[in-house]
């Protein structure tokens, strides 16, 4: 009885270590997700897998966790067209994976997570790159210019990013007049006028979705 008692006993810890596991709160430089979630992905031949998913914005391939324990990358990450997870849908556009945040109709707004490592140089006085191994090495963001001590896997020498794309039909865009004007071509003078008063961002979220509604409101 005592045997069986402690099968029982095992069993259920390593169910709920299995749970934990999949429900497990995770960094957001590494996953999209905040944990991996049921979900399917469907292939360019129409043949769809599914599984515990979640996505990277580092290398834009998806993972999955085998019945194992293990996280592994899904196989023919390359002929993946969307993702399911979580409630959450993806599309791959442009060798990453774009979530719609806004339909209106055959239009909106989707938003691109990426995250890219700040290249590691090694300054001397005044800013100037040294070859010598006994300073400082430091990380730089080649975007902002700015340094920061280097530590490996520390959070500060990664960039984060949320770029916004257009889409219409199916077709997606990169933000600018002319993809504007794809989205509403009955509205060309209001998006010239409007454009050239409003200087947009183009890589910023708010920005990009406050153009488009006063585009959709007029």
């Amino acid at each position: 009885m005592k045997k069986i008692l402690s099968i029982l006993a095992l069993l259920l810890s390593l169910s709920l270590c299995s749970r934990a596991q999949t429900h497990r709160q995770l960094d957001s430089l590494s996953y999209i997700l905040p944990h991996f979630a049921q979900g399917s992905v469907v292939y360019a031949d129409k043949q769809f897998s599914r599984g515990l998913l979640n996505i990277s914005p580092i290398d834009q391939t998806v993972y999955c966790i085998t019945a194992d324990g293990d996280t592994l990358t899904v196989m023919n990450n390359e002929h993946i067209v969307s993702v399911s997870a979580g409630g959450r849908s993806f599309v791959r556009w442009k060798d990453a994976f774009v979530e719609r945040i806004l339909t209106d109709g055959d239009t909106g707004i989707g938003i691109i997570r990426s995250v890219t490592k700040v290249n590691n140089v090694k300054t001397g006085a005044y800013g100037m790159v040294d070859n010598s191994s006994s300073i400082t090495t430091y990380a730089r963001d080649e975007h902002s210019g700015a340094f920061t001590t280097h530590i490996i896997d520390d959070p500060k020498n990664y960039v984060y990013r949320l770029s916004p794309c257009l889409y219409k039909d199916g077709k997606y865009f990169y933000v600018n007049k002319k993809s504007f004007e794809k989205l509403f071509p009955e509205k060309k003078d209001l998006i010239s006028s409007l454009w050239q008063e409003m200087k947009i961002n183009v890589g910023d979220v708010g920005e990009v979705t406050a153009f488009y509604n006063e585009i959709k409101q007029q």
